[in-house]
């Protein structure tokens, strides 16, 4: 009996160390099934940065949520065994985590799958965009139980780094003469760089607004050039393109910003230039006297006469103050046309009735059409 518990006894080891064995040759059930949901989490993480880098080349920025992203395939947004969706953290601007609960080191998961990896660009994608291979040399790692994966969008090709949206300008140029009224060119190059803002600024490096906004001035998709026409004789009081003011002649400069993104580009100083014999203001002159309740004349000239719209500005030409008349159209007589003003009264808003009182001072007043070009006056004075 003692000989058959002993024989029995034996089997049972052998059989014990047998399943040990395979075991550690093949891996217990336990490990394989968490072996295979680890895996289904790196192919959910996989798709996840797909479509994060996705969301970063078309929009220069990383999302602030996942939600913010547009999925193609909304079945790896949840753990596989938990049923949880998986955790994204913005780290930086170029920077971010994808957190999961993973069951195995992913240390030992390499030891039995060679392929246990994360996404890869091929070396072709690698050698267009220029981007060394030794950077996916080694895998990405993650301990047994929760944990973050890191990723930077700048190391899997060069198109998703904020920084490479850099903008060149090549007109205008140094001594550049713009002349007003005219189709100016303005004309840059960027890589991957859409929408952007130009700005006019003085020679002191301040703002006098925007010639175009983001709405206008697209990027062309043309070998990454660009380029806007501007007449040189308005600007916009903001980016929304909405309410423009006329600037003087003289030395300026043009800032083209990237409106995602941070890339940012400054002309050198260039000339804006009256156009002569285009539109002339013959009234009122420097020094000019109008009387309030008189009949006081305002008279200018143009080529093409069209609607013409006329402000009232302060004497420094900073501040309108008003408007004498809001696209109106007049006839002209001896290629001068003529308006007859009592200088008492101003529309506040552009096609605004005429009833905000003007005391008198000094001013200057801004003739204008309805595409922006135009001429300003010389200071005059308004007197009782």
């Amino acid at each position: 009996m003692r000989k058959v518990y002993f024989i029995v006894a034996i089997i049972s080891a052998v059989v014990i160390a047998a399943i040990i064995y395979g075991f550690s040759i093949i891996g217990s059930p336990f490990k394989k099934a968490a072996l295979k949901n680890d895996q289904t989490r790196i192919l959910n993480l996989n798709s996840l940065s797909w479509d994060i880098e996705n969301y970063a080349t078309e929009n220069k920025k990383l999302p602030e949520k996942l939600s913010d992203v547009s999925f193609t395939n909304s079945n790896y947004l949840n753990d596989p065994k938990t049923k949880k969706p998986y955790t994204y953290v913005k780290e930086s601007d170029t920077e971010y985590k994808l957190c999961a609960t993973f069951e195995l080191d992913s240390s030992e998961e390499t030891q039995t799958d060679t392929q246990y990896y994360y996404y890869t660009p091929t070396e072709a994608t690698l050698a267009q965009f220029k981007v060394p291979t030794d950077t996916y040399s080694d895998p990405k790692t993650h301990k047994k139980s929760y944990d973050c994966i890191e990723y930077d969008i700048t190391n899997y090709s060069s198109s998703f780094n904020l920084n490479y949206d850099k903008i060149s300008i090549s007109s205008p140029t140094t001594n550049t003469d713009f002349q007003q009224g005219g189709f100016n060119q303005i004309s840059w190059t960027g890589d991957y760089v859409s929408k952007v803002d130009i700005v006019l600024i003085n020679s002191n490096n301040e703002k006098i607004g925007y010639i175009s906004s983001p709405e206008i001035a697209t990027m062309l998709d043309v070998q990454d050039y660009s380029y806007f026409s501007w007449s040189a004789a308005t600007v916009f009081v903001d980016n929304t393109g909405g309410t423009y003011i006329p600037i003087q002649p003289g030395k300026y400069k043009i800032q083209i910003n990237s409106t995602v993104g941070k890339s940012t580009a400054t002309s050198s100083e260039f000339i804006v230039s009256p156009q002569e014999e285009y539109f002339s203001l013959f009234a009122p002159s420097e020094n000019y006297k109008m009387k309030q309740g008189s009949d006081n004349y305002i008279v200018w000239s143009k080529k093409t006469i069209s609607q013409i719209n006329i402000s009232l500005w302060d004497s420094d030409r900073k501040n309108v103050i008003g408007y004498i008349s809001a696209g109106s159209q007049y006839t002209s007589t001896d290629n001068r046309t003529n308006l007859i003003w009592k200088a008492d009264k101003i529309s506040a808003t552009l096609g605004g009735a005429a009833t905000v009182p003007v005391s008198p001072g000094k001013y200057t007043l801004f003739v204008l059409d309805l595409t922006g070009q135009g001429v300003g006056s010389a200071p005059f004075t308004i007197v009782k």
